[in-house]
């Protein structure tokens, strides 16, 4: 049980990361692997949970939606070159992340 406990802390600090990088992305293409990452820790949550089918049903859900949508990304995105981000907005979220993880 202390091993399973361990793994549950460690999707979830996963599953916050992958939160946060959705949240930050300027790109479709990024966002999409963000959202695949998040699903895929939400139904990682599941198993551990114990509902296997339920967490397999949405993952299968979810990344048929996700293929719809890096599709439509992918023809409607202009290539606009390298947008810049501010220091400030990767300080923000290394601040907001330690107190979570604290």
């Amino acid at each position: 049980m202390f091993v399973i406990n361990y793994l549950f802390g460690f999707v979830l600090v996963f599953m916050i990361f992958s939160v946060i990088a959705l949240g930050i992305t300027s790109t479709p293409y990024q966002g999409v692997i963000a959202l695949i990452g998040v699903s895929f820790f939400c139904c990682v949550l599941m198993v551990l949970l114990g509902r296997t089918f339920a967490a397999l049903v949405m993952y299968i859900v979810y990344l048929g939606g996700l293929v719809v949508v890096f599709g439509y990304c992918v023809s409607v995105e202009k290539d606009k070159g390298d947008v810049g981000v501010s220091g400030f907005k990767y300080v923000v979220v290394f601040l907001v992340t330690s107190l979570v993880c604290l």
